[in-house]
């Protein structure tokens, strides 16, 4: 996915592609009408061609290429999670820092139509203190090979790295950073598949947070907050992850519920391209002497501590600090 959202931005070309074999590269080379095919991404940051890079690989992978880019002074754009812990995640934030290049990490969700109005709502003022937060992510996702490494939270995926990654940047975006968490038992054989979690948000806001990815039936992705002046629904019960958003605003005043227009994103292809857009766009005005683009490494080294503290919460009610 990250080479054509690369593609699509007339200020850089994409020049080289890496896989597991130079097989494989060259197959999605000549694919995608990319000139260089490599099988060793060593080759890649080495190369006087390349001024960044873009990482799509496991977790466990993702630190050892971002530093080494990184340290070769090449701009680093990443996937979630950052890495298997806030550690490793660490090192990632510190190397980039180090090597003053521009950084980004593929958390897509704030950019879709819905959150972004969402947010300016919120941004407003108009619901008044939010004091009420629930999220819950409910999906059945397509059939994979059981020893993926998507499906296996210890190697960065399941439900904790592949949904609570965008759900808490979400919240933490929209609302306030996690400071305290507390987790329940997830039912026998389902660990690597659910999340039943209160968060403690700074300033006091408590939130549920409910995932599951094996979900019968499945009723999607649902954030409800509430005010004292209002509250508001951000939905999607279709199985298209980033098409198929509605925003709904209800008024306390009086008592009304009006959904909110959207654009939505392009119907050609995987919509997943329209959606990390704008994040990419950011990334490249960064490398080319621009802001810092957000989010970036920094935003998902804060979402892998809230990911830790998840993973190594007893799941007896208890309270731990993030």
């Amino acid at each position: 996915m990250h080479a054509p959202v690369f593609q699509g931005d007339p200020r850089c070309q994409v020049v080289a592609i890496c896989a597991s074999t130079k097989d494989r590269a060259r197959a999605v080379a000549e694919r995608l009408d990319i000139a260089q095919a490599f099988g060793d991404w060593r080759a890649v940051v080495a190369s006087p061609d390349v001024a960044a890079v873009s990482i799509a690989v496991p977790p466990a992978l993702q630190p050892e290429i971002a530093i080494a880019a990184a340290r070769a002074g090449k701009h680093v754009f990443c996937e979630k999670p950052l890495a298997l812990d806030h550690a490793e995640a660490q090192t990632m934030l510190d190397a980039v820092r180090a090597g003053g290049v521009a950084n980004a990490i593929d958390l897509e969700f704030a950019e879709l139509p819905a959150y972004r109005t969402a947010e300016q709502i919120l941004r407003s003022g108009q619901l008044g203190a939010i004091g009420s937060l629930v999220f819950s992510w409910e999906v059945r996702t397509r059939g994979r090979p059981a020893d993926s490494w998507k499906e296996k939270v210890g190697s960065g995926g399941g439900a904790l790295g592949g949904f609570a990654a965008h759900a808490i940047y979400l919240v933490e975006r929209l609302f306030a950073p996690v400071v305290r968490l507390s987790t329940r038992p997830a039912p026998s054989g389902t660990a690597d598949k659910r999340i039943a979690a209160e968060l403690e948000l700074a300033g006091g806001l408590h939130a549920r947070l409910a995932i599951a990815t094996d979900a019968d039936p499945a009723t999607g992705h649902r954030l409800e907050a509430h005010g004292p002046n209002g509250g508001l629904v951000v939905e999607n019960r279709g199985p298209d992850h980033v098409r198929g958003f509605t925003l709904r605003v209800m008024s306390r005043s009086t008592g009304r519920e009006t959904q909110v227009p959207l654009e939505e994103l392009s119907a050609d292809g995987d919509a997943r391209v329209a959606a990390v857009a704008p994040i990419v766009s950011r990334f490249v005005a960064a490398a080319l002497g621009g802001p810092a683009a957000v989010p970036g490494i920094a935003e998902g080294v804060r979402v892998q501590r809230v990911l830790d503290a998840l993973r190594v919460a007893p799941a007896n009610g208890t309270w731990i600090a993030v």
